[in-house]
């Protein structure tokens, strides 16, 4: 074998004198795995890194390749985002495939954003909510009902879109008013969610559990892992993958919320030394909402996608049924107008 000492082989000492002897080596030399499925797992990994996620390059590293992922965190200049914020032409811009949300609760409010998604990680932020009242009571949970299940979002195309998912936090002391708003609506994809700190456990914590008191479908969100993600998106300085982009304030919009405040709330965390996030401002709201929407997306993908998001196959779709509805506006305007003043449909009368 190629590891046997006849063959030269032997192990060098990097820190000779310590009681306890560790070895580091890679798996190339593994009799578990091919190099040909070492590699195309480098590939897959290298490919959802140029699209701005780095999670499977990082595992790849410390697990394949035996060394050590490190990464240069740099801390977030909040000011550069009074430049980069836009004038949305729609309520939400072209290029937006998907929305989720995220929802942080708090004792007094839910805070609730509305992200759009495109291709490769590109999001634009819709919209930010406050909506107050104390989640032991249904009024506030009425409120977010109407944003996640019955309000639309006009898409620059013309047609409207709702929330796809949506993720709430059960962490803190609403944890059962959390379940029973999620069990009731679990089929229209509003996920009941808590968080994992483990440095590498994945967005989505493989399934649901219901080991809980609720007894409900809960997953678990690996929220270093995802704020790894969001931090490099966020020093992403073109559009295109994982870029953030966010809405300028209109003059009339009195309740536009994404301000310095915001950017301040987005940007209240820093990476320690030991991997974990951990905040440095008393808010930070507005990093827990976005990364329960990431999270969203990764349930979308997990159940609908299995194999994964062709996102060139997704934007397909996208614009077929921006035609077809289009198309179903046009045939029916066109009916109307063939219909005599004086028409009366049978049904009119039951």
């Amino acid at each position: 074998m190629m590891m046997d000492e006849k063959n030269g082989a032997k192990w060098i000492a990097t820190n000779e004198g310590h009681p306890h002897a560790g070895f580091n080596i890679p798996s190339y030399y593994s009799p578990m795995l091919t190099w040909n499925e070492i590699f195309t797992e480098f590939l897959e990994a290298k490919k959802k890194m140029n699209q701005g996620n780095v999670t499977l390059m990082k595992t790849w590293t410390n697990t394949r390749d035996a060394n050590v992922w490190e990464e240069n965190y740099e801390k977030v200049d909040t000011h550069k985002f009074d430049t980069r914020c836009e004038l949305y032409t729609s309520e939400v811009p072209e290029g937006v495939l998907v929305i989720t949300a995220g929802i942080d609760t708090q004792d007094n409010r839910l805070e609730v954003e509305i992200v759009g998604w495109g291709k490769y990680g590109e999001s634009w932020s819709i919209d930010y909510l406050v909506l107050d009242g104390d989640p032991k009571y249904p009024n506030v949970w009425e409120k977010l009902d109407m944003h996640l299940l019955d309000r639309t979002y006009k898409h620059e195309s013309g047609i409207d879109l709702k929330v796809m998912a949506a993720c709430i936090d059960t962490g803190g002391h609403r944890t059962k008013y959390v379940y029973a708003y999620c069990k009731k609506r679990f089929e229209l994809n509003i996920f009941a969610i808590k968080g994992d700190k483990g440095i590498n456990t994945p967005t989505i914590k493989g399934n649901a559990t219901r080991n809980n008191t609720g007894k409900i479908p809960l997953f678990s969100v690996g929220v270093n892992t995802t704020k790894d993600v969001l931090h490099t998106n966020l020093m992403t300085e073109d559009a295109g993958a994982g870029y953030m982009h966010f809405p300028k304030r209109e003059k009339s919009d009195k309740k536009f919320i994404y301000d310095s405040k915001y950017f301040k709330q987005l940007t209240a965390e820093k990476r320690g030394d030991d991997g974990r996030w951990v905040k440095f401002r008393t808010r930070n709201e507005g990093v827990d909402c976005r990364v329960y929407s990431m999270a969203a997306l990764e349930l979308i993908e997990m159940m609908y996608y299995p194999q994964g998001m062709d996102w060139d196959v997704l934007e397909d779709e996208f614009h077929e049924k921006i035609e077809n509805e289009l198309n179903a506006i046009t045939n029916e305007e066109e009916e109307n107008e063939e219909r005599p003043q004086n028409y009366n449909d049978w049904r009119d009368n039951y």
